[in-house]
């Protein structure tokens, strides 16, 4: 019948699931004996498996407040590890002498300075064929094939084949209009095709500049805070005027400024250890670091302060920033 199969199925998990607990149990052994033959204090399982303990409870926490399933993982202790007395009795089979053994805390410390926190902003954010630049910054795209280097306030482009290039300037600007600049700054009083246009709420103007023999030179100048942008295409090859010239356009055409917020976020958080005072508490902390909603709990969990407890004076914790 249907019960008879339901009783058999619970049977059944119940049955593994302690089997897998056992073996667990022993696998939690042999990594003790061999923590124990490397010269560490093997009881450090139990601080390990208790952190993760931890984490589940604050997993779950977060799942609550989102109204979401917890992201855990079923083979955790329904009881904390540091009161499992199954645990602690296989674990002390890897070490006759309790509490002997070295520690690693200083080896440790020092291999995990300034360890990324999170998401890598650096790795995740870079988008291909796209320069970055400063003071202020900014950003463009390119096409594929090209390269950009910058040199003080020179950024030189060169195309995938000889024959073009595609430089930027960075000067000084002034009160009059892009146009006015590229006549009166730069001393080109005629261009072909001359156009002004707003490049992501930023005036700039573009043209061409008549050459005595060959292709146009294609030009572009942006305003942006108190400088000019000045991009210049060279063109050498006639047969590839029209490709360079809309190549030129769009790098043109993909310039953007970059608030400072977005360069410091292309900074990844990090840990850092700092020496606690009489009166740090981990949500001063998580407050001045501004580490969000669950900052004070994660400042917890790294340093085995979770849920509760606050570091004592001269004790080093890790902090995120």
């Amino acid at each position: 019948s249907g019960e008879v199969g339901e009783a058999t199925a619970l049977w059944g998990a119940a049955t593994v699931r302690g089997y897998g607990r056992d073996m667990e149990l022993e696998a939690d052994g042999i990594g003790a004996q061999t923590m124990a033959k490397a010269g560490y204090d093997s009881s450090a399982i139990i601080e390990v498996l208790s952190l993760l303990k931890d984490h589940e409870r604050f997993e779950k926490q977060r799942a609550r407040d989102a109204g979401r399933e917890p992201r855990t993982y079923h083979g955790l202790f329904a009881t904390h590890p540091r009161n499992d007395r199954r645990l602690a009795e296989m674990v002390s089979t890897g070490n006759t002498d309790a509490g002997a053994g070295e520690s690693g805390v200083m080896p440790f410390r020092i291999a995990t300075d300034r360890l990324v926190w999170g998401r890598n902003v650096q790795a995740s954010t870079a988008v291909e064929n796209r320069f970055y630049g400063e003071n202020p910054p900014f950003r463009f795209d390119y096409p594929a094939g090209w390269s950009f280097s910058q040199s003080g306030a020179t950024v030189s482009g060169t195309a995938p084949q000889p024959g073009a290039s595609i430089n930027l300037d960075i000067k000084a600007r002034t009160v009059q209009s892009p146009e006015q600049y590229i006549k009166n700054t730069l001393g080109i009083g005629f261009l072909k095709k001359s156009q002004a246009f707003v490049q992501a709420g930023l005036p700039a103007h573009t043209g061409f500049v008549p050459a005595k023999s060959g292709p146009d030179q294609p030009i572009a100048v942006i305003y942006y805070q108190r400088q000019a942008y000045i991009f210049r295409g060279v063109i050498s090859d006639p047969s590839r005027e029209e490709a360079i010239n809309q190549d030129f356009m769009a790098i043109v055409r993909s310039f953007a400024p970059l608030p400072p917020a977005r360069l410091v976020g292309l900074e990844p958080q990090r840990i850092h250890y700092v020496k606690a005072t009489a009166n740090t508490t981990f949500a001063q902390l998580a407050a001045h670091l501004k580490l969000g909603k669950y900052g004070e709990q994660e400042l917890r969990l790294i340093n085995g302060y979770y849920p509760r407890g606050e570091p004592v004076a001269g004790e080093w914790i890790k902090i995120i920033r």
